[in-house]
């Protein structure tokens, strides 16, 4: 499941009065933007959310001014009328409120209108009257901007029925959706402890991907080597006394491999990051590791091989990311650390 890469959001989101609420957006743009995502506004819901809070103010202005011009007659000084507010303002507040303003191209916007009068898509009969353009925009214009698919997106909308309607007419994947925010409140939270399925999910892969596959150099499974993946050259893996020196050429070091990895344990809780759609521990591997050095035979003639192998301890944090009910990794353990080898454990010989 790929990165989020921004949460949309639909009019009904604010409720059956569609009013738009700072506070809320703020919220959530503050929590898509620690998550290197966006939060999307389409700028027909703007247009929307702005011109029900433009009549909302005009209601409660009107009744303002009735009862200010009441309390004139009790005697009552009253203060002055109340300020307008133009859909421009209300639009202004939504952008600082950090939503990102989605535009609606031209082109998006003909086909909208086709669907309205087509009743295709998101159009439909309501009583008679053909409906559904001003829904088939939003949903075409955040899924151009999203460069034509639905991948990384999370919508927010009680309309589901114009989301897949729309989706259907452009041919993409339905996006990941929720009907309110209420079901995306786990996202505010940085990441939880995880939980079943997605333990055992884990659990079975690491040992599946570091026990039960072959991970010697050139292995070829399951595409990385254990070196590789973590990030590391083959000098100083552990700190070792030198081999046993003669009077003449010492040993070089040529290479150090993890030959074999005996076991892998999960130290600590699986953390689930819901952003990333990933898990990550931190893990120790029990591995058996091969050191390969050379040197001149006394004669100068010929070259000496020889061996030491030893076992060891590695521990670092693994990050795999969740793909439907599998999981994908991309290679790659962070903040290694190696743990002190048992000098008694190591055994030298010639080849």
């Amino acid at each position: 499941m790929p990165q989020i890469r921004a949460i949309v959001l639909d009019s009904n989101v604010f409720g059956k009065s569609a009013l738009p609420n700072a506070k809320t957006i703020s919220q959530w743009a503050e929590a898509c933007w620690q998550h290197d995502a966006e939060l999307w506004i389409s700028e027909v819901v703007v247009h929307e959310l702005a011109q029900h809070a433009v009549e909302a103010h005009e209601r409660a202005r009107d009744a303002y001014d009735a009862h200010r011009r009441a309390m004139e007659k009790w005697g009552i000084k009253a203060d002055g009328p109340m300020s307008t507010i133009t859909t421009h303002d209300v639009s202004s507040a939504i952008k600082a409120a950090g939503a990102v303003v989605v535009a609606l191209e031209g082109e998006d916007a003909r086909d909208a209108l086709l669907d309205q009068v087509l009743v295709r898509g998101a159009g439909q009969r309501k009583s008679g009257v053909k409906t559904g353009a001003a829904d088939s925009a939003w949903v075409r214009s955040v899924v151009a901007r999203n460069d034509g698919d639905t991948d990384g997106l999370i919508v927010v909308t009680g309309d589901i029925h114009a989301l897949e309607g729309t989706c259907a007419e452009l041919g993409v994947e339905l996006p990941r959706h929720a009907r309110n925010l209420g079901k995306l409140r786990h996202l505010l939270e940085e990441s939880e402890v995880a939980t079943e399925p997605w333990l055992s999910l884990f659990a079975g892969w690491v040992q599946d991907y570091f026990v039960n596959s072959p991970h010697g150099r050139s292995s070829g499974t399951p595409g990385e080597d254990l070196e590789s993946l973590a990030d590391l050259g083959y000098s100083n893996w552990w700190d070792l006394p030198g081999l046993p020196e003669d009077d003449y050429e010492p040993w070089e070091q040529q290479a150090v491999t993890v030959s074999n990895v005996q076991s892998a344990e999960i130290l600590d809780d699986v953390e689930h990051d819901h952003w990333s759609e990933s898990l990550n521990a931190r893990i120790e591997l029990q591995v058996e590791v091969e050191e390969q050095y050379a040197r001149q035979d006394p004669s100068g003639h010929s070259v000496e091989y020889t061996v030491r192998t030893y076992p060891a301890r590695v521990r670092g944090t693994v990050q795999a990311f969740v793909d439907g009910e599998s999981i994908d990794f991309d290679g790659l353990l962070e903040d290694i650390e190696f743990l002190d080898v048992d000098s008694a454990d190591v055994d030298f010989r010639p080849l």
